[in-house]
Protein backbone atom coordinates (compact mmCIF):
# COMPACT_ATOMS: atom_id res chain seq x y z
CA UNK A 1 0.00 0.00 0.00
CA UNK A 2 1.57 3.35 -0.66
CA UNK A 3 0.97 5.80 1.89
CA UNK A 4 2.87 8.29 0.80
CA UNK A 5 2.28 10.33 -2.42
CA UNK A 6 4.95 11.07 -4.67
CA UNK A 7 3.50 13.82 -5.99
CA UNK A 8 1.89 17.30 -4.15
CA UNK A 9 -1.01 19.24 -5.07
CA UNK A 10 -0.08 21.34 -8.12
CA UNK A 11 -1.44 24.15 -9.26
CA UNK A 12 -3.49 24.53 -12.65
CA UNK A 13 -1.26 24.78 -16.04
CA UNK A 14 2.21 23.68 -13.36
CA UNK A 15 4.00 20.60 -12.90
CA UNK A 16 4.53 19.46 -9.51
CA UNK A 17 5.80 21.78 -6.93
CA UNK A 18 9.04 20.62 -4.96
CA UNK A 19 10.66 22.34 -2.37
CA UNK A 20 14.93 23.95 -2.99
CA UNK A 21 16.64 22.54 -0.12
CA UNK A 22 20.07 23.24 -1.90
CA UNK A 23 21.24 24.68 1.98
CA UNK A 24 20.86 21.91 3.85
CA UNK A 25 21.38 19.20 1.76
CA UNK A 26 24.15 17.66 4.08
CA UNK A 27 21.99 17.09 6.37
CA UNK A 28 20.91 13.49 7.75
CA UNK A 29 17.75 12.16 8.29
CA UNK A 30 16.78 9.13 10.27
CA UNK A 31 13.37 7.73 8.82
CA UNK A 32 11.26 5.17 10.86
CA UNK A 33 8.63 3.11 9.71
CA UNK A 34 7.99 -0.92 9.88
CA UNK A 35 6.17 -0.23 6.23
CA UNK A 36 8.70 -1.71 4.12
CA UNK A 37 7.54 0.22 0.80
CA UNK A 38 6.10 3.30 2.45
CA UNK A 39 9.68 3.79 4.08
CA UNK A 40 11.59 3.07 0.89
CA UNK A 41 9.23 5.69 -1.08
CA UNK A 42 9.80 8.33 2.08
CA UNK A 43 13.64 7.72 1.68
CA UNK A 44 14.00 7.89 -2.48
CA UNK A 45 12.53 11.10 -2.04
CA UNK A 46 14.45 12.91 1.07
CA UNK A 47 17.68 11.52 -1.05
CA UNK A 48 16.60 12.86 -4.16
CA UNK A 49 16.04 16.25 -2.07
CA UNK A 50 19.85 15.74 -1.19
CA UNK A 51 19.33 14.70 2.51
CA UNK A 52 21.80 11.39 3.80
CA UNK A 53 18.55 8.70 4.85
CA UNK A 54 19.25 6.62 7.29
CA UNK A 55 16.53 3.85 7.59
CA UNK A 56 15.11 1.37 10.52
CA UNK A 57 12.27 -0.98 10.18
CA UNK A 58 11.38 -0.77 14.18
CA UNK A 59 11.68 1.87 16.93
CA UNK A 60 14.92 -0.98 18.58
CA UNK A 61 16.48 -0.03 15.38
CA UNK A 62 15.78 2.78 15.20
CA UNK A 63 17.48 3.51 18.56
CA UNK A 64 20.57 1.89 17.44
CA UNK A 65 21.00 4.27 14.61
CA UNK A 66 20.29 7.31 16.46
CA UNK A 67 22.82 6.13 19.36
CA UNK A 68 25.44 5.93 16.61
CA UNK A 69 24.91 8.41 14.07
CA UNK A 70 25.19 12.30 14.15
CA UNK A 71 21.16 12.66 13.13
CA UNK A 72 20.10 16.31 12.35
CA UNK A 73 15.86 15.48 11.71
CA UNK A 74 14.30 12.14 12.99
CA UNK A 75 11.19 11.60 10.52
CA UNK A 76 8.91 8.36 12.65
CA UNK A 77 5.87 6.51 11.53
CA UNK A 78 3.32 6.69 14.82
CA UNK A 79 3.03 3.16 15.07
CA UNK A 80 5.72 0.93 15.22
CA UNK A 81 4.29 -3.00 15.39
CA UNK A 82 3.78 -2.81 19.73
CA UNK A 83 5.74 0.17 20.40
CA UNK A 84 4.41 3.66 18.80
CA UNK A 85 6.72 6.76 18.00
CA UNK A 86 6.06 8.86 20.23
CA UNK A 87 7.56 6.11 22.74
CA UNK A 88 10.77 6.44 20.83
CA UNK A 89 10.48 10.08 20.81
CA UNK A 90 10.83 9.81 24.40
CA UNK A 91 13.70 7.88 24.64
CA UNK A 92 15.58 9.59 22.02
CA UNK A 93 15.03 13.38 24.06
CA UNK A 94 16.79 11.34 27.02
CA UNK A 95 19.64 10.73 24.94
CA UNK A 96 20.15 14.29 22.49
CA UNK A 97 17.57 16.58 23.57
CA UNK A 98 18.14 19.01 20.23
CA UNK A 99 17.50 16.84 17.61
CA UNK A 100 14.33 17.74 16.21
CA UNK A 101 11.35 14.58 15.59
CA UNK A 102 8.33 14.28 13.52
CA UNK A 103 5.72 12.06 13.67
CA UNK A 104 3.48 10.89 11.00
CA UNK A 105 0.54 9.39 10.96
CA UNK A 106 -1.97 7.36 8.42
CA UNK A 107 -4.76 9.79 10.09
CA UNK A 108 -5.56 13.21 10.64
CA UNK A 109 -6.13 13.58 14.33
CA UNK A 110 -2.74 14.36 16.31
CA UNK A 111 -1.99 11.19 18.22
CA UNK A 112 -1.75 11.44 21.91
CA UNK A 113 0.86 11.91 24.56
CA UNK A 114 2.85 13.72 21.41
CA UNK A 115 4.55 16.21 23.84
CA UNK A 116 8.31 14.60 23.45
CA UNK A 117 8.08 15.12 19.73
CA UNK A 118 8.76 18.53 17.68
CA UNK A 119 6.16 18.19 14.93
CA UNK A 120 2.99 16.17 13.06
CA UNK A 121 1.82 15.65 9.52
CA UNK A 122 -0.55 13.63 8.24
CA UNK A 123 0.66 11.16 5.69
CA UNK A 124 -2.05 12.13 3.36
CA UNK A 125 -0.80 15.89 3.10
CA UNK A 126 2.03 15.23 0.92
CA UNK A 127 5.93 14.80 0.41
CA UNK A 128 5.79 19.02 -0.27
CA UNK A 129 4.63 19.34 3.00
CA UNK A 130 6.98 16.68 4.74
CA UNK A 131 9.73 19.02 3.04
CA UNK A 132 8.58 21.88 4.16
CA UNK A 133 8.26 20.76 7.75
CA UNK A 134 11.31 19.44 7.77
CA UNK A 135 12.91 22.64 6.89
CA UNK A 136 11.30 24.54 9.08
CA UNK A 137 12.10 22.19 12.00
CA UNK A 138 16.07 22.62 11.19
CA UNK A 139 16.34 26.20 10.87
CA UNK A 140 14.68 25.85 14.65
CA UNK A 141 17.39 23.66 15.46
CA UNK A 142 19.77 26.52 14.18
CA UNK A 143 18.41 29.19 16.09
CA UNK A 144 18.43 27.55 19.46
CA UNK A 145 20.73 27.34 21.97
CA UNK A 146 24.37 25.32 21.32
CA UNK A 147 23.92 21.55 21.60
CA UNK A 148 25.97 19.74 24.67
CA UNK A 149 29.45 18.81 23.79
CA UNK A 150 30.38 15.28 22.96
CA UNK A 151 31.62 14.79 26.49
CA UNK A 152 27.85 16.17 27.98
CA UNK A 153 26.46 14.01 25.09
CA UNK A 154 28.36 10.65 26.25
CA UNK A 155 27.30 11.16 29.95
CA UNK A 156 23.88 11.80 28.65
CA UNK A 157 23.95 8.48 26.32
CA UNK A 158 25.04 7.13 29.93
CA UNK A 159 22.82 8.27 31.93
CA UNK A 160 19.85 6.87 29.44
CA UNK A 161 21.48 3.38 29.11
CA UNK A 162 22.11 3.12 33.03
CA UNK A 163 17.88 4.15 33.01
CA UNK A 164 17.18 1.52 30.81
CA UNK A 165 18.94 -0.90 32.55
CA UNK A 166 17.23 -0.60 35.70
CA UNK A 167 14.01 -0.09 33.84
CA UNK A 168 14.08 -3.32 32.21
CA UNK A 169 15.60 -5.03 35.52
CA UNK A 170 12.34 -3.48 37.08
CA UNK A 171 10.29 -4.79 34.15
CA UNK A 172 12.13 -8.75 34.88
CA UNK A 173 11.09 -8.35 38.46
CA UNK A 174 7.56 -7.02 38.12
CA UNK A 175 7.15 -10.12 35.46
CA UNK A 176 8.51 -12.87 37.75
CA UNK A 177 7.71 -11.88 41.28
CA UNK A 178 4.97 -14.38 42.50
CA UNK A 179 3.01 -11.18 44.17
CA UNK A 180 0.43 -9.88 42.21
CA UNK A 181 1.58 -6.11 41.22
CA UNK A 182 -1.51 -4.12 39.97
CA UNK A 183 -1.38 -0.29 39.16
CA UNK A 184 -4.28 1.62 38.98
CA UNK A 185 -5.02 5.48 37.95
CA UNK A 186 -7.37 7.79 39.59
CA UNK A 187 -10.79 6.37 38.57
CA UNK A 188 -9.35 3.36 39.34
CA UNK A 189 -8.62 1.66 36.48
CA UNK A 190 -6.13 -0.75 35.95
CA UNK A 191 -3.38 0.06 33.76
CA UNK A 192 -0.50 -2.50 35.05
CA UNK A 193 -1.26 -6.24 35.70
CA UNK A 194 1.75 -8.71 36.12
CA UNK A 195 2.03 -11.90 35.40
CA UNK A 196 1.24 -13.04 38.90
CA UNK A 197 -1.79 -11.29 39.24
CA UNK A 198 -2.96 -13.16 35.93
CA UNK A 199 -2.06 -16.54 37.61
CA UNK A 200 -3.54 -15.29 40.67
CA UNK A 201 -7.00 -13.95 39.63
CA UNK A 202 -7.36 -15.79 36.52
CA UNK A 203 -7.87 -12.40 34.20
CA UNK A 204 -6.06 -12.50 30.89
CA UNK A 205 -3.78 -8.85 31.23
CA UNK A 206 -5.09 -7.79 27.44
CA UNK A 207 -8.83 -8.81 29.18
CA UNK A 208 -8.35 -6.97 32.52
CA UNK A 209 -6.43 -3.50 31.39
CA UNK A 210 -8.61 -0.63 31.28
CA UNK A 211 -11.33 -2.22 33.60
CA UNK A 212 -12.22 -1.25 36.91
CA UNK A 213 -10.67 -2.58 40.13
CA UNK A 214 -14.28 -3.50 41.32
CA UNK A 215 -13.41 -6.57 38.93
CA UNK A 216 -11.10 -8.07 41.55
CA UNK A 217 -13.29 -6.82 44.78
CA UNK A 218 -16.07 -8.88 46.11
CA UNK A 219 -19.48 -6.62 45.35
CA UNK A 220 -20.12 -5.99 49.13
CA UNK A 221 -16.34 -5.09 49.80
CA UNK A 222 -15.95 -2.70 46.97
CA UNK A 223 -17.66 0.49 48.16
CA UNK A 224 -15.43 0.21 51.58
CA UNK A 225 -11.89 -0.47 49.08
CA UNK A 226 -12.94 2.43 46.83
CA UNK A 227 -13.10 4.79 49.66
CA UNK A 228 -10.20 3.22 51.59
CA UNK A 229 -8.00 4.08 47.81
CA UNK A 230 -9.67 7.06 47.76
CA UNK A 231 -8.76 9.02 51.08
CA UNK A 232 -5.00 7.17 50.92
CA UNK A 233 -4.88 9.08 47.51
CA UNK A 234 -5.89 12.53 49.76
CA UNK A 235 -4.38 11.70 52.96
CA UNK A 236 -1.55 9.43 51.80
CA UNK A 237 -1.89 7.00 54.94
CA UNK A 238 -4.15 4.25 54.92
CA UNK A 239 -6.63 3.07 57.59
CA UNK A 240 -3.38 1.17 59.16
CA UNK A 241 0.53 1.59 58.74
CA UNK A 242 1.98 1.27 55.19
CA UNK A 243 3.78 -1.67 56.66
CA UNK A 244 1.26 -3.54 57.56
CA UNK A 245 -0.97 -5.34 55.19
CA UNK A 246 -4.84 -5.26 54.80
CA UNK A 247 -6.52 -8.33 55.00
CA UNK A 248 -9.15 -8.46 52.19
CA UNK A 249 -10.44 -11.51 49.78
CA UNK A 250 -9.70 -11.02 46.25
CA UNK A 251 -12.38 -12.05 43.72
CA UNK A 252 -11.31 -14.86 41.21
CA UNK A 253 -12.41 -14.77 37.51
CA UNK A 254 -14.88 -17.79 38.21
CA UNK A 255 -16.27 -16.12 40.96
CA UNK A 256 -14.06 -17.63 43.60
CA UNK A 257 -13.42 -15.34 46.43
CA UNK A 258 -10.27 -16.01 48.32
CA UNK A 259 -7.98 -14.56 51.50
CA UNK A 260 -5.50 -11.72 50.07
CA UNK A 261 -2.58 -9.55 51.94
CA UNK A 262 -2.65 -6.45 50.22
CA UNK A 263 -0.17 -3.05 50.50
CA UNK A 264 -0.64 0.39 48.61
CA UNK A 265 1.52 2.75 47.81
CA UNK A 266 1.34 5.73 45.36
CA UNK A 267 3.23 7.40 42.53
CA UNK A 268 3.43 10.26 39.96
CA UNK A 269 3.58 9.50 36.68
CA UNK A 270 2.89 11.88 33.38
CA UNK A 271 1.14 14.33 35.66
CA UNK A 272 -0.98 11.89 37.00
CA UNK A 273 -1.63 9.70 40.82
CA UNK A 274 -1.00 6.44 40.23
CA UNK A 275 -1.84 3.87 43.16
CA UNK A 276 0.17 0.20 42.94
CA UNK A 277 -1.31 -2.57 45.18
CA UNK A 278 0.93 -5.19 45.89
CA UNK A 279 -1.08 -8.41 46.45
CA UNK A 280 -0.06 -12.10 48.05
CA UNK A 281 -2.46 -14.66 47.87
CA UNK A 282 -2.79 -16.28 51.08
CA UNK A 283 -4.87 -19.17 50.69
CA UNK A 284 -2.58 -21.75 51.63
CA UNK A 285 -1.39 -19.70 55.06
CA UNK A 286 -4.94 -19.49 55.97
CA UNK A 287 -5.10 -23.18 55.70
CA UNK A 288 -2.06 -23.70 57.84
CA UNK A 289 -3.62 -21.76 60.46
CA UNK A 290 -6.77 -23.74 60.14
CA UNK A 291 -4.45 -26.86 60.65
CA UNK A 292 -2.38 -25.12 63.68
CA UNK A 293 -6.04 -24.47 65.79
CA UNK A 294 -7.09 -27.40 64.97
CA UNK A 295 -3.63 -29.31 66.47
CA UNK A 296 -3.81 -26.63 69.12
CA UNK A 297 -7.72 -28.10 69.92
CA UNK A 298 -6.64 -31.63 69.71
CA UNK A 299 -3.87 -30.98 71.92
CA UNK A 300 -6.31 -29.13 74.46
CA UNK A 301 -9.13 -31.83 74.16
CA UNK A 302 -5.92 -34.35 75.04
CA UNK A 303 -4.99 -32.53 78.08
CA UNK A 304 -8.17 -32.66 79.04
CA UNK A 305 -9.23 -36.07 78.30
CA UNK A 306 -6.10 -36.83 79.84
CA UNK A 307 -6.89 -35.04 83.41
CA UNK A 308 -10.81 -36.65 83.27
CA UNK A 309 -9.04 -40.36 82.66
CA UNK A 310 -6.78 -39.98 85.42
CA UNK A 311 -9.54 -39.23 88.13
CA UNK A 312 -11.88 -42.04 86.86
CA UNK A 313 -8.99 -44.65 87.53
CA UNK A 314 -9.96 -44.98 91.00
CA UNK A 315 -13.55 -45.98 90.65
CA UNK A 316 -12.84 -47.77 87.40
CA UNK A 317 -10.96 -50.33 89.38
CA UNK A 318 -13.81 -50.18 92.17
CA UNK A 319 -16.11 -50.87 88.83
CA UNK A 320 -14.24 -54.22 87.44
CA UNK A 321 -13.67 -55.52 91.13
CA UNK A 322 -17.36 -55.26 91.72
CA UNK A 323 -18.50 -57.11 88.56
CA UNK A 324 -15.77 -59.72 89.30
CA UNK A 325 -17.44 -60.43 92.36
CA UNK A 326 -20.81 -60.82 90.81
CA UNK A 327 -19.91 -63.14 87.85
CA UNK A 328 -19.18 -65.07 90.45
CA UNK A 329 -22.45 -64.98 92.09
CA UNK A 330 -24.23 -68.68 92.09
CA UNK A 331 -27.63 -66.62 91.99
CA UNK A 332 -26.73 -65.07 88.36
CA UNK A 333 -29.37 -66.67 85.70
CA UNK A 334 -27.78 -67.13 82.29
CA UNK A 335 -29.36 -63.57 81.24
CA UNK A 336 -27.48 -61.63 84.23
CA UNK A 337 -24.44 -63.47 83.77
CA UNK A 338 -24.20 -62.77 79.95
CA UNK A 339 -24.80 -58.98 81.11
CA UNK A 340 -22.35 -58.82 83.50
CA UNK A 341 -19.99 -60.49 80.93
CA UNK A 342 -20.88 -57.42 78.31
CA UNK A 343 -20.21 -54.72 80.70
CA UNK A 344 -16.81 -56.18 81.88
CA UNK A 345 -16.30 -56.50 77.90
CA UNK A 346 -17.39 -53.37 77.56
CA UNK A 347 -15.27 -51.92 80.49
CA UNK A 348 -12.24 -53.20 79.50
CA UNK A 349 -12.60 -51.17 76.62
CA UNK A 350 -12.58 -47.90 78.84
CA UNK A 351 -9.97 -49.22 80.87
CA UNK A 352 -7.80 -49.72 77.79
CA UNK A 353 -9.19 -46.17 76.35
CA UNK A 354 -7.98 -44.63 79.25
CA UNK A 355 -4.66 -45.77 79.90
CA UNK A 356 -4.06 -44.74 75.74
CA UNK A 357 -5.08 -41.18 76.57
CA UNK A 358 -2.46 -40.75 79.35
CA UNK A 359 0.43 -42.20 77.67
CA UNK A 360 0.09 -45.89 80.02
CA UNK A 361 -0.12 -47.94 77.01
CA UNK A 362 2.81 -49.47 75.35
CA UNK A 363 2.69 -50.80 71.90
CA UNK A 364 2.85 -54.54 73.06
CA UNK A 365 -0.21 -54.03 75.30
CA UNK A 366 -2.31 -53.74 71.87
CA UNK A 367 -2.68 -57.40 71.78
CA UNK A 368 -3.35 -58.32 68.46
CA UNK A 369 -5.51 -61.54 67.98
CA UNK A 370 -7.55 -63.58 65.84
CA UNK A 371 -11.38 -61.46 66.65
CA UNK A 372 -15.07 -62.46 65.20
CA UNK A 373 -16.38 -59.22 63.80
CA UNK A 374 -19.73 -60.86 64.43
CA UNK A 375 -19.29 -61.04 67.79
CA UNK A 376 -17.92 -57.52 68.47
CA UNK A 377 -21.03 -56.51 66.33
CA UNK A 378 -23.29 -58.39 68.78
CA UNK A 379 -21.94 -57.09 71.80
CA UNK A 380 -22.55 -53.60 70.55
CA UNK A 381 -25.97 -54.51 69.79
CA UNK A 382 -26.89 -56.02 73.25
CA UNK A 383 -25.96 -52.67 74.48
CA UNK A 384 -27.89 -50.38 72.81
CA UNK A 385 -30.87 -52.71 71.97
CA UNK A 386 -33.10 -50.64 74.22
CA UNK A 387 -32.30 -47.36 72.42
CA UNK A 388 -33.18 -49.16 69.17
CA UNK A 389 -36.70 -50.61 70.47
CA UNK A 390 -37.34 -47.41 71.54
CA UNK A 391 -37.21 -45.58 68.20
CA UNK A 392 -38.92 -48.58 66.83
CA UNK A 393 -35.81 -49.25 64.42
CA UNK A 394 -35.66 -52.94 62.98
CA UNK A 395 -32.32 -54.15 62.97
CA UNK A 396 -31.69 -56.61 59.96
CA UNK A 397 -28.30 -59.10 60.58
CA UNK A 398 -26.66 -59.89 57.07
CA UNK A 399 -23.89 -62.25 58.11
CA UNK A 400 -22.49 -64.17 55.47
CA UNK A 401 -19.45 -64.88 56.65
CA UNK A 402 -17.74 -65.79 59.64
CA UNK A 403 -14.32 -65.17 58.85
CA UNK A 404 -11.84 -64.02 61.84
CA UNK A 405 -9.37 -61.14 61.06
CA UNK A 406 -6.12 -60.00 63.25
CA UNK A 407 -7.33 -57.40 65.15
CA UNK A 408 -6.87 -55.52 68.24
CA UNK A 409 -10.28 -56.53 69.57
CA UNK A 410 -11.26 -53.31 71.55
CA UNK A 411 -10.24 -50.79 69.17
CA UNK A 412 -12.25 -52.54 66.16
CA UNK A 413 -15.10 -52.85 68.43
CA UNK A 414 -14.64 -49.16 69.47
CA UNK A 415 -15.20 -48.26 65.51
CA UNK A 416 -18.69 -50.38 64.83
CA UNK A 417 -20.08 -48.79 68.31
CA UNK A 418 -19.13 -45.15 66.48
CA UNK A 419 -21.30 -46.37 63.47
CA UNK A 420 -23.72 -48.09 65.04
CA UNK A 421 -24.42 -45.07 67.67
CA UNK A 422 -24.38 -42.65 64.34
CA UNK A 423 -26.65 -44.69 62.96
CA UNK A 424 -29.06 -44.68 66.12
CA UNK A 425 -29.03 -40.63 66.54
CA UNK A 426 -29.73 -40.27 62.27
CA UNK A 427 -32.98 -42.70 62.61
CA UNK A 428 -34.07 -40.93 65.68
CA UNK A 429 -35.15 -37.71 63.27
CA UNK A 430 -36.47 -39.93 60.66
CA UNK A 431 -36.73 -43.52 59.00
CA UNK A 432 -37.14 -46.70 60.90
CA UNK A 433 -34.91 -49.24 59.29
CA UNK A 434 -30.72 -50.55 60.51
CA UNK A 435 -28.88 -52.79 58.48
CA UNK A 436 -25.37 -54.22 58.96
CA UNK A 437 -23.99 -56.48 56.15
CA UNK A 438 -20.57 -58.77 57.17
CA UNK A 439 -18.91 -60.44 53.93
CA UNK A 440 -15.68 -61.82 52.50
CA UNK A 441 -14.70 -58.81 50.31
CA UNK A 442 -11.45 -57.27 48.86
CA UNK A 443 -10.07 -54.03 49.42
CA UNK A 444 -11.36 -51.70 46.35
CA UNK A 445 -8.34 -49.99 45.84
CA UNK A 446 -6.32 -53.27 45.64
CA UNK A 447 -8.10 -56.04 44.75
CA UNK A 448 -5.47 -58.58 45.43
CA UNK A 449 -5.94 -57.96 49.44
CA UNK A 450 -8.91 -60.17 50.70
CA UNK A 451 -10.74 -59.31 53.87
CA UNK A 452 -14.03 -58.94 55.30
CA UNK A 453 -16.49 -55.36 55.06
CA UNK A 454 -18.84 -54.63 57.33
CA UNK A 455 -21.16 -52.03 56.06
CA UNK A 456 -23.62 -50.31 58.25
CA UNK A 457 -26.46 -48.54 56.53
CA UNK A 458 -30.08 -46.76 57.79
CA UNK A 459 -32.58 -44.83 55.93
CA UNK A 460 -32.08 -41.78 58.31
CA UNK A 461 -32.42 -38.32 56.73
CA UNK A 462 -28.99 -38.66 54.95
CA UNK A 463 -25.64 -36.54 54.91
CA UNK A 464 -25.68 -33.62 53.01
CA UNK A 465 -22.45 -33.27 50.11
CA UNK A 466 -20.43 -30.97 51.48
CA UNK A 467 -20.44 -32.47 54.83
CA UNK A 468 -19.32 -35.52 53.58
CA UNK A 469 -16.32 -34.49 52.36
CA UNK A 470 -15.46 -33.24 56.10
CA UNK A 471 -16.99 -35.45 58.77
CA UNK A 472 -13.74 -37.50 59.03
CA UNK A 473 -12.45 -33.93 60.01
CA UNK A 474 -11.64 -33.99 63.42
CA UNK A 475 -14.31 -31.50 65.66
CA UNK A 476 -16.55 -31.54 62.76
CA UNK A 477 -20.12 -32.84 63.71
CA UNK A 478 -23.20 -33.29 62.10
CA UNK A 479 -25.36 -33.21 65.25
CA UNK A 480 -24.49 -29.50 66.36
CA UNK A 481 -24.56 -29.23 69.95
CA UNK A 482 -24.91 -33.04 70.58
CA UNK A 483 -22.00 -34.21 68.80
CA UNK A 484 -18.12 -33.55 69.66
CA UNK A 485 -16.73 -34.00 66.11
CA UNK A 486 -14.33 -36.69 67.30
CA UNK A 487 -16.13 -39.88 66.59
CA UNK A 488 -15.49 -40.43 63.02
CA UNK A 489 -12.43 -39.15 62.74
CA UNK A 490 -11.05 -41.93 65.64
CA UNK A 491 -12.50 -44.24 63.92
CA UNK A 492 -10.68 -43.66 60.73
CA UNK A 493 -7.41 -43.38 62.21
CA UNK A 494 -8.15 -46.93 63.93
CA UNK A 495 -8.95 -48.39 60.72
CA UNK A 496 -6.27 -47.46 58.95
CA UNK A 497 -3.79 -48.67 61.93
CA UNK A 498 -4.93 -51.75 60.66
CA UNK A 499 -4.78 -51.61 57.83
CA UNK A 500 -8.28 -50.94 56.39
CA UNK A 501 -10.34 -48.36 54.74
CA UNK A 502 -13.60 -46.63 55.50
CA UNK A 503 -15.64 -45.00 53.00
CA UNK A 504 -19.14 -43.48 53.15
CA UNK A 505 -21.80 -42.63 50.44
CA UNK A 506 -25.58 -40.87 51.89
CA UNK A 507 -28.25 -39.72 49.88
CA UNK A 508 -31.11 -36.53 51.21
CA UNK A 509 -33.64 -37.46 48.19
CA UNK A 510 -36.81 -37.95 49.74
CA UNK A 511 -38.30 -42.13 49.59
CA UNK A 512 -34.34 -42.98 49.13
CA UNK A 513 -32.59 -40.85 51.87
CA UNK A 514 -30.14 -42.90 54.17
CA UNK A 515 -26.31 -43.33 54.35
CA UNK A 516 -23.97 -46.51 54.20
CA UNK A 517 -20.53 -46.91 56.04
CA UNK A 518 -18.27 -49.70 54.38
CA UNK A 519 -15.20 -50.53 56.99
CA UNK A 520 -12.63 -52.98 55.08
CA UNK A 521 -10.42 -55.02 57.10
CA UNK A 522 -7.90 -57.24 55.83
CA UNK A 523 -7.20 -60.80 57.27
CA UNK A 524 -3.80 -60.06 57.82
CA UNK A 525 -1.95 -56.35 58.72
CA UNK A 526 1.57 -55.77 59.46
CA UNK A 527 0.92 -53.88 62.45
CA UNK A 528 3.55 -51.58 63.51
CA UNK A 529 5.76 -52.31 66.45
CA UNK A 530 7.54 -49.42 68.88
CA UNK A 531 11.20 -49.01 68.44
Amino acid sequence: MLECPLIGTASEGSGPKWVTMSAVQSRTILCVDDEAAALSLRASILEAEGFTVLTANNAEQGLSAFRSNSVDVVVSDHLLGRQTGTQMAREMKLLKPNVPILILSGTTEVPTDIRNADGFISKLEGPQQLIAKISELLEQARSAPARPDTETDSDLARAYEELRSSQARLAGIVASTMDAIITVDEQQRIVLFNAAAERIFGHRVEDILGQPLDRLIPEGARAAHRLHVRNFGQTGVTTRSMHSPRMLNGLRSDGEEFPIEATISQVEAAGQKLYTVVLRDITERKRAEEELHKSERLAQAGRMAATVAHEINNPLESVVNALYLVERSPELSDRSLNLVRTAQEELSRVVQITKLTLGFSRQEERVVSEVSPLELIENVLALYGRKMRTLNVRVERRFETESKIKAVAGEIRQVLSNLIVNAADALSETGDRLVIHVYDSVDWSDLSRRGVRVSVADNGPGIGFEEQTRIFEPFFSTKGKKGTGLGLWISMALVKKHGGSIRVRSSRVRGRSGTVFSVFLPFEHVFEVAG
